[in-house]
């Protein structure tokens, strides 16, 4: 019997794959997933719910009071979004990112992504006939060159640009004029620009909306509350964009997803602003800590590390001291630690470990130690 050829060669998650395995380590800092608990109003709404559960189907795109929640948590109420008219949740920001794509382009189009990427990117690219190229990061720069990225998306006739910002796995961002021009030149060029923001809640300084001024008919933006919240298992994100883009996308979405789960809906429609920002900041506080202590140990230990300014990530070089990267994950896991491999993120990056700073200080620093 024939599978579909697609899929079947479609490569394993490089983070899940062995982050999510139930084998027992010493240390597993391959998967994003939050170790802080959530608030305690999480926690109180879960028993409220508990008291008058309702299991039944949701509004495929969210409940109007979910979508007005969700406009005052994330978008402070800016009044260029419509809630009923621009928002739309889903179960996930990675399927948001697919379900996306499969709205903003046709088999065969092109698809531009910065290095590093989220690394299922291009595996969600290759599952809906496009094509993907990954454009080079500028080390010394520390960014990217702005004239040969738009140099790039005219050779290939790029219909989409997908962006991550805060960035997954470096942990950088991007300037407000970096993608101000880059915006400007993709609305000129009519090409989609597709911002990946899940870890936009969780930057270490200057806690600024950083996609607070985005006006743009081509500028789609995916978003996830359940990672900000430690509550990833709830699969709860968003996307945002023009009127027709929401009208389209949810057109598949009731096929595909239907709606996201009552209860994650009902937390939503429930959550305090308050408490999601008190939260947020402290978590991004918490991260930051360990940011500086793991950046501090891994650099005197003679690697070099990549600068972060959000999320919970570091990127790590371990050549020249390591023969390769996969050597020097192998003598990790002989150890008992879990760590992804950087070429899953780019090509750039085979050189490079992704080290998530998932679990407890005393427990990173005892670590990190290992390395």
């Amino acid at each position: 019997m024939e599978f579909n050829s697609v899929i079947k060669n479609i490569t394993p998650s490089a983070s899940m794959s062995k982050g999510l395995s139930e084998v027992s380590v010493f240390a597993n800092l391959a998967v994003g997933s939050p170790d802080i608990a959530p608030p305690k109003e999480i926690i109180e709404l879960s028993k409220s719910f508990c008291e008058t559960p309702n299991y039944a189907y949701t509004p495929s795109k969210g409940s109007a009071k979910a979508l007005d929640n969700l406009h005052k948590l994330i978008f402070h109420s800016n009044p260029n979004i419509n809630p009923t008219i621009n928002l739309s949740l889903c179960s996930g920001a990675k399927f948001g990112i697919y379900l996306s794509l499969k709205t903003l382009a046709n088999p065969n189009d092109h698809v531009m992504i910065l290095q590093p990427y989220w690394l299922s990117y291009p595996d969600i690219c290759i599952s809906l006939g496009l094509h993907w190229t990954g454009f080079e990061y500028d080390f010394e720069q520390k960014s990217y060159n702005l004239e040969l990225l738009k140099q790039s998306l005219h050779k290939h006739n790029s219909k989409v640009l997908l962006v991550n910002n805060p960035n997954n796995p470096s942990g950088q961002i991007l300037s407000k004029a970096f993608l101000q021009e880059l915006i400007t030149f993709c609305e000129k060029q009519q090409i989609w620009l597709l911002l990946d923001e899940v870890y936009k809640e969780l930057i270490f300084e200057n806690q600024s909306q950083i996609h607070e001024w985005i006006i743009s008919e081509n500028v789609v933006r995916v978003g996830s509350l359940s990672k900000g919240m430690s509550i990833p298992g709830m699969r709860l994100a968003y996307v945002q964009g023009n009127e027709t883009f929401i009208r389209n996308f949810n057109l598949f979405n009731q096929h595909i997803s239907t709606c996201v789960n009552s209860f994650a809906l009902y937390l939503i429609e429930n959550l305090s602003k308050a408490s999601f920002e008190n939260y947020t900041a402290t978590c991004a506080a918490t991260y930051h800590t360990r940011y500086l202590l793991a950046f501090s140990l891994l650099t005197n230990k003679g690697f070099e590390v990549m600068p972060s300014e959000a999320a919970f990530y570091l990127v790590v070089k371990v050549t020249p001291n390591y023969a390769s990267a996969m050597d020097y994950i192998d003598s990790l896991e002989k150890k008992g630690i879990i760590v992804t491999q950087g070429e899953s993120y780019g090509k750039q990056f085979k050189d490079y470990i992704r080290v998530c700073l998932t679990i407890p200080e005393e427990k990173l620093k005892e670590t990190l130690d290992l390395f």
